[in-house]
């Protein structure tokens, strides 16, 4: 399947427009226009080290792929052959590779909470409209 042009360049800029929001963030104070005491968005205060599957070979991180402040649980890595997900802040990973064929997984970019595309070195771009069951 080849993505149109502007499609590829939209997918690029969801990419790295939650990486940006991922690494955000900081103490509240006074007059910071995300104080309001909305529960809903909760402000991203740090960054807490978990030890994940890939252990330092990740390529890509997407953090809740439906609302970035909603889901601040829900997390993807990407890396040398492997896709991870975990539900629970890192505690546990799961994988999604599932059918994808052997090689680098470089990139990953969500639609949706199940729709994704990830992009393979020397292997082209992949889709999954059920959430990594199959590509």
């Amino acid at each position: 399947m080849v993505l149109p042009f502007w499609l590829k360049h939209l997918l690029l800029f969801f990419v790295i427009s939650s990486l940006v929001l991922l690494g955000c963030g900081g103490e509240k104070s006074s007059g910071d226009p995300a104080d309001d005491d909305d529960d809903d968005n909760p402000v991203v205060t740090g960054w807490t080290a978990t030890d994940g599957p890939l252990g330092g070979n990740i390529n890509q991180i997407l953090v809740s792929p439906d609302n970035f402040f909603r889901e601040i649980n829900r997390a993807y890595i990407v890396g040398p052959g492997s896709i991870f997900y975990t539900t629970n802040a890192g505690t546990t990973w799961s994988s999604k590779k599932n059918n994808l064929p052997s090689g680098e997984i470089q990139s990953i970019s969500a639609v949706t909470a199940n729709i994704f595309f990830i992009g393979m070195k020397d292997k082209g771009i992949y889709l999954t409209r059920n959430g990594g069951a199959t590509w």
